[in-house]
């Protein structure tokens, strides 16, 4: 009988420091987040989607983007339309939109966007 007692206050003491310690490294960390990247959620020439020519890596966060945030940050993300001339081929030149979608890391009360945030880099 003691033995078996002896057992389940082991074993209760062992589930109590596993929950405090997965507590605690949780704790350092905030929300996962791709941190930072861009995709893009509209490519228009003329009124016509050209969608399917935009590469996958260009429409889709990699994996290796995903990070942990800082403890007092959020995930943040915001659109953003961008318009102008253009050609496709040898078509006329029109009017063209590409319309973007970027995630990152900052403060719960951004509101105003940054050079910082706008860091993006494809090759």
């Amino acid at each position: 009988h003691y033995y078996i007692t002896n057992n389940l206050s082991v074993m209760k003491l062992f589930l109590c420091l596993t929950v405090l310690v997965a507590g605690s490294l949780a704790a350092d960390k905030g929300p996962r987040c791709y941190n930072p990247c861009t995709v893009l959620t509209a490519f228009e020439a003329g009124e016509k989607s050209y969608m399917d020519q935009v590469q996958e890596k260009d429409r889709k966060c990699s994996d290796d983007s995903i990070k942990y945030c800082a403890v007092d940050e959020s995930c943040n993300n915001f659109d953003s339309v961008a318009t102008g001339k253009v050609t496709i081929g040898q078509a006329a030149e029109t009017t063209g939109k590409l319309k973007m979608k970027h995630w990152y890391c900052g403060s719960t009360s951004d509101t105003t966007v940054t050079k910082r945030h706008l860091q993006y880099n494809r090759q």
